[in-house]
């Protein structure tokens, strides 16, 4: 079997000193911000406590119309579509209803993202009878420049919002979401005893490398952590200071929730990879053990070998061997989970190819200019001689993760 090396990211402490150093320079020869890093002329506004989710629907696709920075200006429409929240209602073929839908799906999505990543998910939940909505957290779709005056309480107040509003419209609600998504629902459940169920995918309750004090500070000297060129319309490939400050705060508050014992006794699936270049894989894993003790709970995880009886613990987590030599695959990264294999845009032979694969970006050009028979594909800073490697943007296993997902928080023993 091949092997396959990952270069994980460098410590946080260490691009934090970089930065600083970097901005030094930064107040020599300054020239005007380009327009996708400056924040939006407006700011979006809805009133939360009397309107209905079909007005944030229509409001927010107006306010991205207005604010979008477009990376082709032919193509304005799909990309307003891709970064606008939306609702899936219950497939009327197989799923008669008679008043409202049993049951209501609220997905969030990660940082940087934008609803587009949740759209495959909606639409296999919304085959089996979900009424599903999504949300756009403060900040995205727009362009990157508003990351940097976005707050995680935003987040939580659309969030909240959204929650309350299909809880109106549905008789069981239920809540999900990726990455940073994970966290803000998943805390929601720890607040919200009406939430019956959850599906968590890549969640970033810690992350692999510790949170650097001088984040809080470090904007007063520069705005970015990196700025890639900007290729993808549903999500930002340049992530500010700014955004990682609020990312952590999602974190920290699910931490402080299980630091205090809380648990949730309702079903919850995690889909994970071990060779995520983001999260803290085997905290996760103990939270799922420790604090996510329902008897129904699953795991699918995602792994560069099956494990040995020895090694699997709990009877409760499905192991999926990631590196898949006749795909091309040598790993499951933290952002293919949920996107299915024929994704238009992010799938095997979608229009988007990932290559911003290690910190120094050596390996960009010769990713963007491979033949798509030729390339590989893994988690981020995947090498392995002779190779040309993209990021992995979707998941060989989706079908199965979405069925065992499913079945996990549709148990019949709390339905």
């Amino acid at each position: 079997m091949a092997k396959f090396k990952i270069r994980w990211k460098m410590n946080a402490h260490k691009i934090v000193l970089i930065l600083i150093l970097l901005a030094s320079f930064s107040f020599i020869g300054c020239t005007a911000k380009q327009e996708q890093y400056q924040t939006s002329a407006e700011k979006f506004s809805f009133p939360w406590d009397q309107g209905e989710f079909s007005d944030y629907l229509l409001a927010t696709k107006k306010y991205i119309s207005r604010n979008r920075f477009f990376l082709d200006a032919q193509h304005r429409k799909l990309e307003i579509e891709a970064n606008s929240p939306f609702e899936l209602y219950p497939d009327p073929q197989t799923c008669p209803i008679s008043g409202k839908p049993e049951k209501g799906l609220l997905l969030i999505h990660g940082l940087s993202d934008s609803p587009y990543s949740m759209r495959d998910l909606a639409e296999e939940f919304s085959k089996k009878c979900f009424l599903v909505r999504t949300i756009l957290l403060p900040g995205h779709g727009t362009r990157p420049g508003d990351s940097t005056a976005m707050t995680a309480d935003e987040w939580y107040q659309v969030s909240t919002f959204a929650l309350e509003t299909l809880k109106k419209d549905v008789k069981h609600v239920y809540a999900g979401g990726f990455s940073t998504g994970a966290n803000i629902s998943t805390w929601l459940a720890l607040k919200d005893p009406s939430i019956r169920g959850l599906v968590l995918f890549s969640p970033a309750f810690s992350l692999k490398w510790e949170y650097p004090t001088s984040l809080a500070t470090l904007d007063l000297f520069i705005d970015w952590l990196n700025k890639n060129p900007i290729e993808d319309y549903a999500k930002y490939t340049s992530f500010s200071i700014n955004s990682l400050r609020q990312f952590y705060i999602t974190s920290a508050r699910v931490q402080e929730e299980i630091t205090k014992g809380n648990k949730l006794k309702i079903p919850v699936f995690i889909a994970l990879s071990g060779d995520d270049s983001v999260v803290d894989v085997s905290y996760v894993k103990n939270v799922f053990q420790e604090n996510l003790d329902f008897p129904g709970n699953r795991m699918m995880y995602f792994t560069q070998s099956q494990p040995s009886p020895q090694q699997q613990e709990d009877p409760r987590i499905v192991y999926r061997v990631g590196n898949l030599p006749d795909q091309q695959i040598a790993s499951i990264s933290h952002m293919a989970i949920p996107n299915r294999i024929n994704n238009p845009h992010y799938g095997k032979n979608g229009d988007y190819r990932s290559c911003h694969m290690t910190d120094s970006n050596s390996d960009y050009e010769p990713c963007m200019q491979a033949e798509r028979a030729s390339l590989w594909h893994g988690a981020w800073g995947s090498e392995a001689e002779g190779k040309i490697f993209s990021r992995l943007t979707f998941n060989p296993y989706f079908d199965e993760m979405v069925a065992m997902s499913l079945e996990t928080i549709l148990s019949p023993k709390v339905n």
